[in-house]
């Protein structure tokens, strides 16, 4: 007798509810050999389900459209849509809308999980008969673990489902592939959840590789290598090997991965290079993720954009993050209370910008921070280690700023901060201690800052012990740390034969003529009439990177030696004319100005040019004075 609409409907409401309720898992099948088939196999159960709806549906159809049923019965079993076909479809398009919602198990297909090796050949008696149920398996060696991780992740990806991880112990001998999406706004991302770090574990047992294939101009190619990781994220574009072929596109960026709750472990004795590789990720979370026994905890090659790392921690392992682009890919990258400990490396090595907040370091003879390119922010961060290596390293870095940091290291040769090649490092609100511990007894010198002259460290409200750390004031700096101009007992820079110019700043009209007095014992100037005020440019422009002053000694004396005051300025001019009047110089702004009064021997003159980068030509403007002699003028670190 054929189903009336009313049963109709009614089997297909319990269907659905069979699938809402299906048990997430029931249990493992005791022999893979003979396939996967028994009741813990959810994938084959929903396939068959999806099965049934289809071919169900077509009968429907099939019994509404023969001349048999009337009307009336067609319009019911339309159940309000305008034709079966849409009814169908809205169906269809709910069921997979719940089948979307499954997070599937690698136990479900084949995990044992329970720390101990189980190959393949346990359970295959050959690799074709292993290769009809994984087929990216290459050996009967392979672990059962790994082979029903991948494929788990394998089917995911495919069907968008999520892959949940029970507890237990997971071995894998060969690197496990994350997929992720290649666009920016498909509907495809990858999730991943263990249970909690230390309850779920994915241990690398071996020193086994993957490749990644990489035929794009040099010197991209260096990243066609071997890759030895426990997990290798690509997207779908280079999963099955193939070559990418421009290093600009989407080929080598994986997107939409979310790491959560879980170990990644190396087993010891052996050395597994990484816990996470990838050539890159954008929009992705990694969350709650333990690493333990690799060189380096998460390395990534290409890209590194819009990608948080929150509540990692890093545990017997060498070095921490590495992400240092070749192709300037890394941006808003985010650390949130990332904790490393007992590392020997570097703990994070970046290039590009990132913001770490709450980060701590504790124990271990490592470099903390190795920033290249970089321009970083680093706030509410504590360091602590009496091994450590120095606290921050900045190359070619625009700004890296410590902001309420509080830095407990043990005083070494190696610096605290240190910068080179055009780096600012700022730090602010923060203290800088000793950790003292048994053990290990404080080295001296403790050197808290070094940096070339091209770079800056600007320390403000930095709380420590001075008498811990070598550190030079700017205003008792050293004859080797700073660069001498003029120095009329150091004829060695005659920098009086390089005067570009002397003329009235004031009046263009009226040019008050100086004479060199004494030319020998360097710019011993004289005014021959006692008005307006003069100025001189030097005719060789100076660099003032990587200084912090401008340092001028002179003796002035009053026009007509009266007691009225003057100024005195310095400037610093970009361009100048070829009649060299100083008006029509372009001064890129006058950096001081100061007001003396009466006469006065070895004035003292400082201008801070910290924040002023480039070459620039050297203006002394002073007013109402007859008679000057520089004796001194010099940048200072």
């Amino acid at each position: 007798m054929a189903e009336t609409t009313e049963q109709y409907r009614n089997r297909i409401n319990q269907l659905k509810t069979d699938i809402e309720n299906e048990p997430y898992i029931k249990q493992m099948r005791e022999n893979i050999a003979e396939g996967i088939s028994t009741t813990g196999n959810r994938q084959a159960d929903i396939e068959i389900r999806q099965d049934i709806l289809e071919d169900d549906f077509v009968a429907v159809q099939q019994d509404a459209s023969s001349a048999s049923p009337s009307g009336a019965e067609v319009a019911v079993a339309r159940a309000g849509f305008n034709t079966l076909d849409e009814r169908l479809t809205t169906k269809e398009q709910e069921v997979n809308a719940q089948l979307a919602q499954i997070a599937i198990n690698p136990k479900t297909y084949g995990a044992i999980g329970d720390g101990k090796s189980h190959p393949l050949s346990d359970y295959f008696p050959t690799l074709a008969d292993a290769k009809f149920v994984y087929p990216f398996v290459t050996s009967l060696n392979d672990e059962i673990d790994y082979a029903a991780i991948q494929k788990t992740l394998n089917i995911a990806f495919d069907n968008n489902y999520r892959v949940d991880i029970s507890k237990g112990n997971f071995l894998v001998n060969r690197p496990v592939l994350i997929y992720g999406d290649s666009h920016d706004y498909s509907d495809k991302s990858t999730i991943i959840r263990g249970v909690g770090r230390g309850v779920t574990k994915i241990i690398k047992t071996t020193n086994s590789v993957f490749s990644i294939l990489d035929n794009s101009a040099a010197p991209y190619n260096v990243h066609s290598q071997n890759i030895d990781s426990v997990f290798v994220i690509v997207n779908e574009l280079t999963r099955n090997g193939t070559p990418i072929t421009n290093p600009w596109s989407n080929e080598s960026v994986a997107k939409k991965v979310f790491v959560e709750h879980l170990t990644v472990e190396g087993r010891a004795p052996l050395e597994v290079t990484n816990g996470i590789y990838a050539l890159g990720v954008m929009f992705c979370k990694f969350f709650e993720i333990e690493y333990i026994g690799t060189t380096k905890a998460f390395v990534t090659r290409r890209y590194n954009c819009y990608s948080t790392y929150a509540n990692q921690e890093l545990k017997t392992i060498s070095a921490g993050f590495e992400f240092l682009s070749d192709i300037g890919g890394n941006t808003t990258m985010l650390f949130e209370n990332c904790h490393l400990n007992g590392l020997n490396g570097v703990g994070y090595n970046v290039k590009g910008r990132a913001t770490f907040i709450n980060c701590s370091i504790d124990g271990g003879a490592l470099t903390p921070f190795k920033f290249n390119n970089s321009h970083s922010i680093l706030t509410a961060c504590h360091f602590e280690s009496p091994l450590a290596r120095g606290l921050i390293e900045a190359d070619n870095s625009s700004y890296i700023i410590l902001d309420d940091c509080n830095m407990e290291i043990q005083r070494t040769a190696t610096p605290s901060f240190k910068a080179i090649n055009n780096s600012r490092i700022f730090i602010r609100n923060g203290s800088l201690g000793l950790a003292n511990r048994p053990g290990f007894p404080i080295k001296t010198p403790g050197r808290l800052l070094d940096s070339d002259k091209t770079s800056r460290i600007v320390l403000n409200e930095l709380s420590f012990r001075e008498e811990s750390y070598e550190i030079t004031s700017h205003y008792s700096i050293s004859e080797s740390e700073k660069k001498v101009l003029i120095n009329r007992n150091r004829r060695s820079t005659p920098y009086n034969k390089y005067i570009y110019y002397v003329g009235s700043a004031v009046n263009e009209s009226n040019y008050s003529k100086l004479s060199v007095v004494d030319e020998n014992e360097m710019l011993n100037l004289s005014v021959d009439s006692n008005n307006g005020a003069w100025a001189i440019v030097f005719r060789t422009p100076i660099s003032i990177d990587g200084y912090s002053k401008i340092y001028m000694r002179a003796d002035l004396e009053f026009a007509n030696g009266g007691s009225n005051a003057y100024d005195v300025s310095l400037a610093l001019i970009n361009t100048l004319t070829p009649d060299g009047t100083v008006s029509k110089g372009t001064p890129i702004n006058a950096l001081r100005k100061d007001t003396w009064f009466y006469n006065a021997e070895n004035k003292e003159f400082y201008v801070d040019v910290n924040d002023v980068y480039g070459t620039y030509y050297v203006e002394v403007r002073l007013s109402n004075v007859s008679k000057t002699k520089i004796k001194e003028l010099s940048l200072l670190k």
